[in-house]
């Protein structure tokens, strides 16, 4: 690669600039104080670092473009106050930016009709293949202000246009527009070169008509609408990005919203991707500076939103200044609480977890987070109580999305709950049956495993905005009657954006709470626990939750679960074998209740949790709580096994069921123990028929 010097100034004025650089035009700022003479070295030394021609450029696919240009630097002669490159964050400029189209016009006809100014030009790629493009940087006899900036420099344009020269003002339209460094030309050559002069002040105005025809946007009042909210509205309409007509008037419907702002150009931008016609930024932020707002017209972005509305777009949005302001105050009176009596809260599960709030489980793994969810889930839909201590304040639809256990994960665990959990109930069996037909009729479990689940997702310029997923699944929910909880297992595959980002996390947290409105249901969201409150012991606590604080913020109630510790093991008297059955539950974040303190479930056969009390001082091993609850898992499996024709034997009890990856948890000698003591006291019964003459297992009655 070669760089030419086309003209031979050598001596730049010495000037001291505040320069803006960044990367990729939707990306953060830093500012960096530097001379003319050292900015005009770093144009050229990012021209040598260039890593692709003019012509390779536009032979990439468009995903490709797409990465480069978001990729690749950019600078802005600029004083800002931020870390977000918008007008609000530039203060003044200190330089201008002017692109030249190429085609029709040589850098010696530019020098003739600036040649009373001083500008740096280099070489770049024009958005057309096969043309060229001059960028022309003119350093400012002072730091300008947005007004007066934008005035000097459409007024320099004006002087270019005015003598043929084909000027793309969107280089240089707003206060904030940046300039890309620049890309080799087609011969790998940098052509670029400085013609010395006088700082570019305040220019006269240019009276003869322009050339360019502007297009006209009106001074009709703003909407209230929000820059994530056009974006979604957009998305609902990508097919008519490719109709020209169509993707003029949505260019100048937010061109008036935002008076020209980039933010607007980069929405606009934004949505062109999605058509096959893309013409690329360059094309897009020219096209953009040809808008102005003056006169007269109906183009305003509530053409976006109304159609849409008509594609299924819902505005999330709470209309504000709708209400007069007296019947604001009225409502306001504290009469409206003093003269009735305050409505009781809505129990989902009485005296635990409050109706129609957002929620969370957050629990290490391994600890059982998702099948305590199913048994919230079954207890809801039957009116079993929850743990075997909780009663469900009314019985109603439940829908679980279950994002990490597929078709056959649920079919076992639903399996082994209906198997273990509904023992506890005395063996009832019209109670069973009870129980069983209000699941058939009300719980709902679906498998969202390799599908795209994000109710969140970063639209790529700082924002994390809602997807249509969240329509989705409202309106799968309100399908099922009486919905009265809904469960998202876990947060990881349903939130996008940055776990560790209070905003998005608040943004999801918001979009649970739009379900919530939207169905009358309870939301909770399960959670995984963060590695410093599991190995500091404070699992428990509100700052358990993994990532950002602004989860536990913004929840209304959060449920913790934690593994045993050893010395809670040495206390209640629980051996190594059966430390992993039992996990400590309490409510780490609820404005509803009374604290309730630490519980203890202990984990039965299958998964089933439920709640126990343990005596402390137990002998390591051998408290009668562990013993006699040990022995019940060991009558239950053989139970079920018994009910679906399927004895075992003792070796197949201690292949199939022992280990600590087993259901049971204990050792195989630790089986033969327990059921030696069963067949002692007569509940468990052998009966010929097991393989090679030995024998089954079988129930025995007696207590």
């Amino acid at each position: 690669m070669v760089a030419e010097r086309v003209n031979g100034a050598d001596t730049p004025l010495k000037l001291d600039l505040q320069i803006t650089i960044g990367k990729g035009y939707g990306s953060s700022i830093e500012q960096q104080d530097t001379t003319w003479a050292n900015f005009i070295k770093k144009l050229s030394v990012a021209a040598m670092d260039s890593s692709v021609t003019i012509d390779e450029y536009h032979r990439l696919p468009k995903e490709e473009k797409r990465n480069r240009k978001s990729s690749r630097g950019y600078f802005i002669g600029a004083i800002t106050s931020g870390p977000v490159r918008n007008n609000q964050a530039v203060i003044a400029r200190s330089l201008a930016t002017i692109d030249v189209e190429g085609s029709n016009t040589d850098i010696g006809t530019i020098e003739k009709v600036l040649h009373n100014y001083e500008f740096h030009w280099y070489e770049t790629r024009s958005s057309k293949p096969g043309d060229r493009r001059y960028r022309l940087t003119l350093p400012l006899v002072r730091n300008m202000g947005s007004d007066a900036y934008q005035r000097c420099v459409s007024n320099l344009c004006d002087q270019l246009e005015f003598f043929g020269i084909d000027v793309d003002r969107g280089a240089s339209r707003t206060i904030s527009q940046p300039a890309f460094f620049p890309t080799v030309s087609s011969n790998q050559d940098f052509k670029y070169g400085l013609h010395t002069g006088e700082p570019l002040g305040d220019v006269q105005e240019v009276t003869t008509s322009k050339p360019m025809q502007a297009a006209v946007v009106d001074l009709k009042p703003k909407h209230s609408v929000t820059t994530q909210q056009l974006h979604e509205a957009l998305a609902y309409l990508r097919e008519e990005a490719d109709d020209r007509d169509t993707w003029i008037r949505y260019g100048m419907a937010l061109y008036h919203q935002y008076d020209g702002d980039i933010e607007g150009l980069e929405i606009w931008d934004h949505w062109s991707e999605y058509s096959d016609k893309y013409p690329g930024y360059e094309d897009i932020a020219n096209r953009w500076s040809g808008f102005h707002v003056a006169g007269p017209t109906t183009i305003t972005v509530g053409s976006i939103l109304d159609a849409a509305k008509k594609k299924g777009y819902v505005r999330q949005v709470i209309e504000v200044d709708v209400d007069p302001p007296q019947d604001l105050l009225s409502a306001a009176r504290i009469d409206n609480y003093l003269d009735t009596e305050a409505p009781p809260i809505d129990w989902l599960v009485s005296g635990l977890i409050p109706l129609q709030k957002v929620g969370m489980i957050v629990a290490p793994g391994g600890t059982g987070k998702s099948f305590a969810m199913m048994q919230l889930g079954f207890s809801v839909a039957s009116g079993a109580p929850y743990m075997g201590h909780w009663e469900i304040g009314d019985i109603g639809g439940v829908l679980i999305l279950a994002a990490e256990d597929d078709q056959d994960d649920i079919h076992r665990r639903l399996e082994a709950l209906v198997d273990s959990y509904i023992p506890f109930f005395d063996g009832d069996e019209n109670l069973k049956a009870k129980y069983l037909n209000l699941a058939r009729k009300n719980l709902f479990i679906l498998s969202r495993v390799g599908k795209t689940n994000l109710l969140t997702v970063s639209n790529g310029h700082g924002d994390v905005i809602r997807t249509k997923r969240v329509d989705e699944l409202a309106d799968l929910a309100k399908l099922i009657p009486n919905i009265r909880l809904i469960i998202i297992d876990p947060v990881k595959r349903f939130a996008g954006g940055d776990e560790n980002n209070p905003e998005d996390m608040t943004r999801f947290v918001e979009t649970m709470e739009i379900i919530r409105a939207r169905t009358g249901a309870t939301i909770l969201a399960v959670h995984h626990s963060n590695k410093t409150a599991m190995r500091s012991g404070g699992a428990l606590n509100q700052e358990a939750s993994r990532g950002s604080s602004a989860l536990t913020d913004a929840v209304r109630w959060q449920a913790n679960l934690a593994r045993m510790h050893p010395d809670d093991a040495t206390r209640y008297g629980i051996s190594d074998e059966d430390i992993g059955r039992y996990v400590a539950f309490g409510v780490a974040k609820t404005n509803y209740t009374a604290p309730l303190g630490q519980l203890w479930l202990h984990r039965g056969p299958g998964g089933i949790l439920q709640v126990v009390e343990l005596n402390e001082n137990a002998p390591v091993g051998r408290s009668d709580v562990a013993h006699d609850e040990a022995l019940e898992r060991i009558v239950e499996v053989v139970e079920m096994r018994d009910r679906i024709g399927d004895q075992v034997s003792l070796r197949g009890l201690q292949e199939d069921y022992a280990g600590r990856d087993g259901q049971l948890g204990f050792s195989k000698a630790r089986v033969r123990e327990l059921v030696d003591d069963l067949l002692e006291t007569g509940r468990l019964k052998q009966q010929p028929g097991g393989r090679g003459g030995g024998f089954l297992l079988v129930p025995g009655g007696a207590e």
